[in-house]
């Protein structure tokens, strides 16, 4: 399969498969699309986001991020069938532990198959300033190819809808995180 049609399909099954609930999990609150958003006045031009511009990530992401977690199963992503390896800077560290995320932290999630070449896309998301998207906790998400070409990014209503199941900060590392303590 040529590597544009596998990315585009991979990306499609994320979709598809981030909104499928493990057994016994909380129904997603349901969320308005990007374009189901309400008019803003002018006179708050920051309240509602704007197009997204592709997710700049560079491909080396892995060396210049700390590893978070990792091998750990990605039960919202894909029903389980990935394990998951999580990536972040100082930022995404602090939200990932269970602290608040500042606006400009990350957080990379690359999802691994059982076989080497089997491996699934990039997942991201990237806290904003705060008011830039309350719906979505003020974070971007994205899903990118394995080379961190951005696939979709924005305010994508899947990943909106799963992470606000994850708690106050949005982000599954920090439940994990509490559960050990």
């Amino acid at each position: 399969m040529a590597p544009a049609v596998r990315a585009a399909a991979l990306a499609a099954l994320v979709s598809v498969a981030c909104s499928a609930r493990p057994r016994g999990a909380p129904r997603p609150v349901a969320t308005p699309s990007a374009d189901a958003r309400p008019e803003v006045p002018a006179s708050a031009p920051t309240a509602r986001p704007g197009p997204i511009a592709p997710f700049a990530l560079a491909s080396e992401f892995r060396e210049r991020l700390a590893t978070l977690g990792a091998d750990e199963p990605s039960l919202g992503h894909g029903g389980g069938r990935w394990r998951a390896r999580t990536f972040g800077d100082a930022g995404g560290a602090r939200a990932f532990a269970g602290g608040d995320a500042p606006a400009g932290a990350l957080l990379v999630v690359e999802l691994l198959g059982p076989v080497e070449g089997d491996d699934g896309p990039l997942l991201a998301m990237e806290k904003l300033a705060p008011g830039a998207d309350p719906r979505a906790g003020d974070y971007r998400y994205a899903v990118l190819d394995r080379d961190a070409r951005t696939l979709r990014a924005g305010h994508l209503a899947d990943c909106v809808a799963c992470h606000a199941t994850a708690g106050p900060g949005r982000v599954f590392g920090a439940r994990r995180a509490a559960a050990a303590r």
